[in-house]
């Protein structure tokens, strides 16, 4: 084979390679976009932190919010069970009581959309109670 027949073999392969690069570029930034919170959640987490610390979410929230703050623990820690403390618990069950009772309320929703929200919520929330009994 000729070197010249070679090469033109080669340039279609590699116009393929560049697109290829790209489409895998573009993914690889499109899921970095997707993992970084937005700016909302961000806002909503710091409102939801700073009425903790003040205590205006009640006394269990300020004392892991103070946990928290330290890095003693994280949100996750508190409602996966990782924090065992008294505040995590009572957190955990209010949690779970309100999701009971949403779900109870949502029976009521014309098109079921929050019903089914909520018992994926609490699907997805079960094995976690079967390992902490007061959640």
């Amino acid at each position: 084979m000729s070197t010249d027949r070679i090469r033109l073999q080669r340039e279609p392969l590699a116009g393929r390679l560049r697109e290829i690069e790209e489409l895998v570029r573009a993914a690889t930034a499109q899921i970095e976009q997707l993992a970084m919170p937005d700016d909302r959640d961000a806002r909503l987490e710091a409102e939801r932190a700073e009425a903790a610390r003040s205590g205006a979410l009640g006394r269990d929230w300020q004392r892991v919010q103070e946990r928290i703050d330290t890095g003693t623990v994280t949100l996750a820690d508190v409602f996966s069970g990782v924090d065992d403390s008294p505040e995590a618990e009572h957190l955990r069950a209010r949690s779970s009581a309100t999701l009971r009772s949403a779900s109870e309320e949502s029976e009521h929703d014309p098109d079921g959309s929050a019903a089914e929200l909520l018992r994926e919520i609490l699907a997805a929330r079960r094995p976690i109670a079967d390992r902490n009994p007061t959640s």
